[in-house]
C-alpha cells in the first residue's frame, strides 16, 4: 500500500467483564467458584491498546489481580499461566470464561475523525485438571492467546492500507505436570492453533476498488513451566510458550470484479505469532493477603513483512510490520475477606510492539495500562 501520513488522535475504553464457574469435587463435597471482573482501561499515550494482537488475560481470577498469576497458578487456567502450577490442584476441576471487549478508536486527519466500527468482540476460555496420581496431574484447554478486529470502511484517506483487517484465533492445549517434590514441579504440553483472517484495502484505482483475502490454517506449539515453592509465604514461576507458524491459505478477490491485472484467485499468507516467556514471585503475606508480580517478554521482533501471494496475486503484495518486542509488567493483590469472598486489586502495563514509522491503523498498538478490581464467592456444596 502506498505511504499515508497522518496526525492521530485516538481514545479507548476497555470494559471487559466474565462470570466463571470452577467446580472442584473433592472426596467430600464440590466446591462452585463464581468470579466477577470490573476493568478500566487508561491510555499512557493517546494510542490503542499494547501488546500487539496478543490477548494475555485468560482466567477471570488471574485478570482480577491484573494478570500477575505465573507464581499461584493453582486454577485449571494453569494449563496457560504455568502448567507447572496443576499439581496443586486436588480432585477434577474445570474453569470456564468469556471476556467481551469493546473498543473506540479514531483517527483524526486534517481536523476530519474517521471512526472504526464500535462493536462487542467475545474471548473465550475453557480449562480442566484432573490428577491421575500423587505425582501426576494433566490438563486441556481452549482459548485465544491472540485476536484482532477493526473496520473502518471505505471513506477514509487511508482506505488503501486498510478497510477490514480480522483474526479469529483459537488454540486447543493439552499439558502434563510432574511433582518432582513437595516444593518443586514441573510441566509441559503442545497445543493445536487454528486461525481464520481477514484482510481488506483499498486498490487505489477506482474510487471503491478492494482487494479482500479471507484464509484460514493450522500450527503446532508447545509450552512449559516450573514452580518452586521453597516455603509456604514465598512461590516463584516461570513459563515459556512457543510461537507457530502459519500458512494461512484461502482466496482472493477484487472489486469491482474481473477488471484484468486485479486480484482474483487462490493465495497465501505466511503469519508468524510470537514467543512469550513469563516469571513471576508470589509473597503469602499472611492466610488473608497474597501479593504477585509477574514480567512478561513477547518477541514481537520476528513480526517483520506479511507477503501475500499465489496464483490469484499478479505480483507479490507486501505489508511491512517491522514490529519491536515488548514487555508486560504485572502486579496483584488477593485479600481473602472471609471463607466465603475474597477480594481482589491489579495493575498491568503493556508496552506498544507497532514503530511509529510502520503504524497500521488495522492494528494501532501503543504503550497501554489498566487497573482491575474484582471479588470471587465460594458457593457450598453441589448436587
Amino acid at each position: 500500500p502506498p505511504a499515508v501520513g497522518w496526525l492521530l488522535r485516538r481514545t479507548t475504553f476497555w470494559l471487559p467483564s466474565s462470570i466463571v464457574m470452577s467446580s472442584r469435587p473433592t472426596p467430600c463435597r464440590s466446591i462452585c467458584r463464581l468470579a466477577v471482573l470490573s476493568s478500566l482501561g487508561v491510555l499512557s499515550s493517546p494510542q490503542a491498546p499494547g501488546a500487539g494482537f496478543f490477548l494475555p488475560n485468560q482466567s477471570t481470577e488471574a485478570t482480577m489481580r491484573g494478570n500477575a498469576w505465573v507464581a499461584t497458578a493453582d486454577s485449571p487456567a494453569a494449563v496457560y499461566y504455568n502448567p507447572a502450577g496443576l499439581v496443586q490442584i486436588e480432585g477434577n476441576a474445570v474453569e470456564a470464561g468469556i471476556f467481551t471487549v469493546r473498543l473506540k478508536h479514531d483517527v483524526e486527519i486534517a481536523g476530519t475523525t474517521y471512526e472504526a466500527e464500535r462493536e462487542w468482540q467475545a474471548v473465550p476460555h475453557l480449562f480442566y485438571a484432573q490428577p491421575i496420581n500423587d505425582k501426576f496431574t494433566w490438563g486441556l484447554g481452549v482459548f485465544a492467546p491472540f485476536g484482532l478486529g477493526k473496520e473502518y470502511g471505505q471513506d477514509t484517506p487511508f482506505r488503501t492500507v486498510t478497510t477490514n483487517a480480522e483474526i479469529v484465533y483459537l488454540r486447543a492445549s493439552a499439558v502434563l505436570a510432574y511433582e518432582i517434590s513437595d516444593t518443586l514441579s514441573v510441566g509441559a504440553g503442545i497445543g493445536l492453533d487454528y486461525v481464520d483472517g481477514t484482510i481488506e484495502q483499498g486498490i487505489g484505482i477506482f474510487p471503491t476498488d478492494e482487494l479482500s483475502f479471507e484464509g484460514d490454517g493450522l500450527a503446532w506449539t508447545a509450552t512449559a513451566g516450573i514452580l518452586w515453592r521453597p516455603h509456604e509465604q514465598h512461590s516463584f514461576g516461570a513459563a515459556i510458550r512457543s510461537g507457530s507458524q502459519f500458512t494461512v491459505e484461502g482466496d482472493v478477490s477484487s472489486k469491482p470484479g474481473g477488471v484484468p491485472g486485479f486480484p482474483d484467485g487462490d493465495a497465501r499468507l505466511d503469519l508468524d505469532t510470537p514467543m512469550s516467556v513469563a516469571a513471576g514471585y508470589a509473597f503469602k503475606v499472611n492466610d488473608r493477603l497474597t501479593i504477585e508480580a509477574n514480567v512478561e517478554w513477547v518477541d514481537w521482533d520476528m513480526f517483520n513483512d506479511l507477503t501475500l501471494s499465489g496464483s490469484g496475486m499478479p505480483q507479490d503484495a507486501v505489508l511491512p510490520f517491522e514490529w519491536e518486542s515488548t514487555f508486560i509488567y504485572e502486579i496483584g493483590m488477593s485479600y481473602k475477606v472471609n471463607e466465603i469472598y475474597t477480594f481482589h486489586l491489579g495493575y498491568d502495563y503493556n508496552e506498544g510492539a507497532q514503530p511509529d514509522k510502520y503504524y497500521n491503523p488495522a492494528v494501532g498498538d501503543a504503550d497501554f495500562q489498566y487497573v482491575t478490581v474484582g471479588v470471587n464467592r465460594e458457593e457450598g456444596p453441589l448436587t
